[in-house]
């Protein structure tokens, strides 16, 4: 370090940390800074502002706990302000410093920062004002954030809160394409980083985005309303990847209004399908249908060992509804799925035996089984059921087992418009 008059200049200064802190060290390079007179006299180097060109702040690998030094020391530097266009946090390689290039870690960030000095007294807080950020949490998608600041204090992170879009790669002229969102939360010292302290809220997320793969093959959700209404926001809390296991955040929370959900690859849409069959008033395509509202729970360890989504409520185009749970282990996926469709819809000679009329509605249960590559449920023996009658000619709908089907003829005028589609 050199001090010329009342200036201070440091090319580097890292500092390494004891192995019972989170953090491993923390280098600056390219120092700089004007110096208060009194300095030359108390031993301290005091001033209104210290300028860093690259400022890098290393966490340890495989350290779960938010665990810092306790030195009982005061600084040997104090400043007011602190300004660092290049900020780097992340974690450290077993035998190599960090690289921002080859971080595989729990997360990266990187972000223009401007830091300054807010109360008095031994215990002063730090704010940071970030900008230019780039977040990477991993199993996540990248995320490009337009404002963050985060305090810090003697007990922790006080709060933290970041916004902006994941990055998709996509062209970003195109608001559609983007998902917005706001991560909030505070960190206590002691805390296990697994725990769920972060909440995220967005719109226009992907559930595969989020917990992994465990579904996508055969159920595709897009999340959270694109307008601005708190009600219709994903929302979920999550705690980072730090454990070995996971590959992505744990969360639990609220999907918000579901903006597009297809299902696919499930037997009992070839029952759907077989069921509303040559109905000459209505045709719809059940085989692959597209549900456009509804919301549900989900939850994952971020393991791909325990994903699960409750309190499913899945509607489309105000016709064909499904509720239920899917349970998936990686390998093994469980459920029970429930299906409504207006009677007037079904082919009066296409209802199976194991379907049942609650008011107005045709309804089937269905058992989920299988894996997520390959799901199965429980719709043959029903399949089997109405495709031989399908193949038998000149036959009329007939009520049967208690039910009452409305002549398809005269379907119901409050079924048949919805937003004039019909």
């Amino acid at each position: 370090m050199a001090m010329d008059g009342l200036s201070m200049k440091a090319s580097r200064i890292k500092v390494s940390f004891p192995e019972d802190s989170c953090l491993s060290f923390a280098v600056l390079e390219g120092i700089s800074g004007e110096i208060s007179a009194t300095s030359l006299f108390m031993g301290k180097i005091k001033g209104e502002s210290m300028n860093v060109a690259k400022a890098v702040v290393a966490l340890r690998p495989g350290f779960t706990k938010f665990a810092v030094p306790q030195t009982g020391r005061e600084l040997p530097f104090v400043f007011r302000r602190y300004t660092a266009p290049r900020l780097e946090v992340g974690y450290a390689h077993q035998k190599e410093e960090f690289t921002l290039e080859r971080n595989d870690g729990p997360f990266f960030l990187t972000a223009e920062a401007y830091i300054r000095t807010s109360g008095a007294g031994a215990e002063p807080e730090y704010v940071l004002d970030l900008s230019q950020q780039k977040l990477k949490i991993k199993g996540w998608p990248l995320m490009s954030m337009d404002a963050g600041s985060l305090i810090l204090n003697g007990n922790g992170i006080r709060q933290l809160t970041f916004s902006g879009f994941l990055d998709k790669g996509r062209l970003l002229n195109k608001p559609a394409e983007l998902s917005t969102f706001m991560i909030t939360g505070n960190f206590l010292l002691g805390t296990d980083f697994r725990h769920p302290a972060w909440t995220l809220t967005g719109r226009n997320f992907e559930l595969l985005s989020l917990v992994g793969n465990d579904f996508s093959s055969f159920l595709k959700v897009q999340m959270g309303e694109q307008e601005v209404d708190e009600k219709h926001e994903l929302k979920v809390d999550f705690g980072l990847p730090v454990a070995a296991e996971q590959k992505r955040p744990s969360v639990k929370g609220y999907s918000g209004s579901v903006v597009k959900a297809t299902m696919l690859r499930l037997p009992v849409f070839r029952l759907l399908a077989a069921m509303t069959a040559q109905n000459s008033e209505i045709r719809l395509p059940y085989s692959s249908p597209v549900f456009t509202s509804g919301s549900f729970l989900l939850e994952s360890d971020g393991t791909d060992r325990s994903v699960s989504l409750t309190e499913i409520s899945l509607f489309e185009q105000g016709f064909l509804g499904v509720t239920g749970v899917l349970n998936s282990n990686g390998t093994e996926l469980v459920g029970d799925l429930v299906f409504k469709i207006p009677s007037y819809m079904v082919n009066g000679v296409r209802i199976p035996s194991g379907a049942t009329q609650e008011g107005r509605d045709i309804v089937l249960s269905v058992k989920i089984s299988g894996s997520p590559s390959s799901p199965q449920d429980s719709s043959g023996p029903m399949l089997q059921e109405v495709e031989p009658r399908a193949e038998r000619p000149g036959m009329q709908a007939a009520p049967s087992r208690g039910m009452v089907h409305p002549a398809p003829s005269t379907p119901s005028p409050s079924r048949i418009t919805v937003d004039g589609f019909m």
